[in-house]
């Protein structure tokens, strides 16, 4: 069909690689992968300078309720290497990952890295987002997913993801690129 590559990275349920959907009061939305995550060979500036490595958003506000959602994300975590939070805009997606990774990051060993890509318009800068959020500094002409992957390698470590659902299809390639090549 038009979706494997999206099904198969962000929530094919029954797909081999482990990957679980968990909903939040949504429902889904259908999606044809068109942009393909290649090098990009212009050099601007990063969107917005991220988090140092290993730091979250800090919660302005008191976290309240959302105990039984808390629990089955950390669940899956624990039987999935790729869990996707669903929901329309508002409802509370980016809290939960926040509110989960803050209590995971004892947990896991590397840590947690959290990437902001709501101001990431170019598909093609989203290797270069992640890499900055993982202090990763490349010089080489290699494509720069290689790179991250060759860093991770067989770390554990819990990466968020936060607002792709405007550079979804790049994040799809992208998940899938780390996926296969990081076992942890």
């Amino acid at each position: 069909g038009p979706v494997p590559c999206l099904t198969r990275c962000l929530g094919d349920a029954h797909c081999t690689t482990g990957v679980v959907r968990i909903w939040i009061r949504a429902s889904c939305i259908r999606i044809r992968p068109k942009a393909l995550l290649l090098p990009s060979t212009r050099r601007e500036p990063y969107p917005e300078m991220p988090m140092p490595p290993g730091s979250l958003p800090v919660e302005r506000n008191s976290f309240v309720g959302r105990r039984t959602e808390i629990n089955r994300v950390r669940q899956l975590l624990s039987d999935a290497r790729l869990v996707t939070l669903v929901g329309p805009g508002g409802v509370g997606k980016t809290r939960l990952a926040i509110r989960v990774a803050g209590q995971m990051r004892h947990i896991t060993p590397t840590g947690v890295c959290f990437v902001d890509l709501a101001l990431v318009r170019d598909p093609a800068l989203l290797p270069q987002q992640l890499a900055a959020s993982l202090d990763l500094r490349d010089s080489s002409t290699r494509w720069l997913v290689a790179s991250i992957a060759e860093m991770l390698g067989t770390r554990r470590m819990l990466v968020v993801l936060d607002n792709c659902e405007h550079v979804r299809d790049a994040c799809a390639i992208l998940v899938d690129a780390l996926l296969s090549e990081c076992p942890n």
